[in-house]
């Protein structure tokens, strides 16, 4: 993928699902989503390549406990750690948009930022949330304004995963 960026990946994605949408038949629809399919794949893999190339900036007891695989670091980070975080968790992920709306996915963006300042979360937290709130809201601009992704959703929700409800969750009123 030499010279192309993740968001020109996700922006093709973005842009052949719009192109099977309109289809003139079942038979274009099948090719445009196969080629979608492949936009998909390759973006998924880009920032799977990215974001493993931006966590050798992070120490390992942070890696570790991103991974699961190890407790939450106790120690004070510094600016080039809490940069390093946020970058790595504002790599553009296109599943994203297999999930939730435009509408949605800056309402999550929102909900992330919020969370950020809750005092109960640390420097290393805060700078994970700010990450997935600075992902969403360019997965947003990809995407654009009436974007809305391929699965059907039931009339009350079935078949929704857990961030539309998410998502949701910051548009309620309290």
């Amino acid at each position: 993928m030499t010279g192309v960026s993740i968001a020109d990946v996700i922006k093709m994605y973005v842009e052949v699902v719009g192109w099977s949408r309109e289809a003139a038949d079942d038979d274009e629809r099948e090719r445009m989503e196969d080629l979608a399919r492949g936009y998909f794949y390759e973006a998924c893999a880009a920032a799977e390549a990215y974001s493993a190339s931006l966590r050798q900036y992070l120490r390992d007891d942070a890696v570790a406990y991103f991974d699961r695989t190890g407790d939450h670091p106790t120690r004070p980070i510094d600016r080039d750690e809490a940069d390093a975080v946020r970058a790595v968790h504002a790599v553009p992920y296109v599943s994203v948009l297999a999930q939730l709306t435009e509408a949605e996915i800056l309402n999550l963006a929102d909900t992330y930022e919020g969370w950020a300042h809750d005092p109960r979360f640390d420097a290393l937290e805060v700078c994970r949330l700010l990450g997935w709130a600075d992902q969403y809201r360019a997965l947003a601009v990809i995407a654009g304004p009436g974007w809305r992704p391929y699965a059907e959703r039931g009339e009350n929700g079935e078949g929704v995963g857990i961030l539309p409800f998410v998502a949701l969750m910051n548009r309620l009123p309290r």
